[in-house]
């Protein structure tokens, strides 16, 4: 059905004197019972003017209104003369009346659009403050994998060097003409399997850096932890330290997204790494379990800790412990915003032997919560 746009004009000036020629219309002669109250239907028509025309609509539905009573019903009649007082006096309070009634009508229009205005400015900076977040999370997601390059070129050369061992070995028995069917097998076999650790190796750096939308669904924050923990076993072994996670006997699912979580742990085994570069044990611990509703995650490390004058500004972008030209000091930032997306919060405090602890807590959802039977410690190491 094809619609006819409406031009302003017509709006503003044709709407009051429409409504009031049909005010006038109904205090006729014809309809004389309405000649008592001729003033009524014609602040019925102001309003209507001062609604679609506002201010300028209002006001000529005043004028014409106030002309239009004065030439056709007050006496004498057909003319802009007034006989009576009464008539004269009535005639002024309907003007006066009018003009409130449009002033009121065109104010709460104009607050109105303020309010309308005001809100879509307070969605749209919303709208950029929670872009700003994601870049600043994608730019922490990309500075990680950068400080992550040397171990994953590490753990990409290994298979591929097994790969091209393979290779030579089924190149050798085609030339000896040795074909041992078993060797073979074999040999394809394991370069299938390097290749497939190689691919997965990609396959796992490319989903940790994607970027946009993070859309939050069931996941299991043991399971998150374990991948962290595979994500940087080379940059942790090259450090010579020690990882041991003991997983919750209670597996829980909460509502958030695992890579964005995955983040925030391969930030925290990051920074307990460089925190201990010159400790004479380098160990970190992690461990999950349920307390009040929430899941409680524990990362310790054994390096100097965090200092009380620091421990409150932590987690302040661009507030680092590092020594200069060594970080950015967004990663703890990026961690704490990415908690708060998933309605947790992370604090900072010391382990019994003075190195860093950092406390995760995440709500537990109701309709994402699973039990199952498991061990009371099941350590999982580095």
């Amino acid at each position: 059905m094809k619609t006819w746009p409406v031009h302003p004009l017509i709006v503003r000036y044709g709407i009051p004197l429409l409504a009031v020629a049909c005010a006038l219309g109904l205090t006729s002669p014809v309809l004389p019972v309405l000649q008592g109250v001729i003033f009524l239907p014609l602040l019925v028509a102001v309003a209507i003017s001062a609604w679609y025309g506002r201010r300028i609509g209002g006001f000529l539905a005043v004028a014409s209104g106030s002309l239009g009573s004065a030439f056709f019903h007050l006496p004498p009649v057909y003319s802009f003369r007034i006989a009576a007082p009464d008539d004269a006096s009535r005639l002024v309070v309907f003007v006066l009346a009018a003009g409130v009634l449009v002033w009121f009508l065109d104010s709460r229009q104009q607050l109105s659009d303020q309010l309308a205005m005001l809100l879509h400015q307070a969605t749209e900076r919303e709208r950029i403050v929670r872009q700003k977040q994601e870049e600043v999370i994608h730019a922490g997601k990309l500075a990680t994998i950068g400080q992550l390059a040397a171990g994953i070129m590490h753990e990409l050369n290994n298979p591929l060097n097994n790969v091209n061992l393979y290779l030579g070995m089924l190149r050798d028995l085609a030339r000896t003409h040795e074909l041992d069917y078993a060797k073979l097998t074999s040999a394809i076999d394991e370069a299938q399997g390097q290749v497939k650790r190689a691919a997965e190796i990609v396959s796992h750096l490319r989903v940790f850096a994607r970027g946009g939308e993070a859309p939050q669904r069931p996941c299991c924050i043991d399971d998150i932890i374990h991948r962290a923990l595979s994500f940087v076993q080379d940059p942790l072994r090259l450090a010579s330290v020690t990882a041991t996670f003991t997983r919750s006997p209670v597996e829980i699912l909460i509502e958030g997204n695992d890579t964005q979580l995955e983040q925030v742990f391969v930030n925290l085994l990051l920074n307990a790494k460089d925190a201990m570069s010159e400790a004479s044990i380098k160990r970190i611990t992690i461990a999950s379990r349920l307390e009040n509703g929430s899941v409680i995650v524990e990362v310790d490390d054994t390096g100097p800790g965090v200092a009380p004058e620091i421990a409150h500004v932590l987690f302040t972008p661009f507030i680092t412990t590092k020594p200069s030209g060594v970080g950015l000091g967004l990663g703890l930032s990026i961690c704490s915003n990415i908690m708060k997306a998933h309605h947790g919060r992370i604090a900072v405090g010391s382990t019994p032997t003075g190195g860093a602890r950092f406390m995760l807590t995440f709500p537990v959802s109701q309709s994402a919560f699973r039990l199952e039977t498991a061990p009371d410690q099941v350590p999982h190491s580095l």
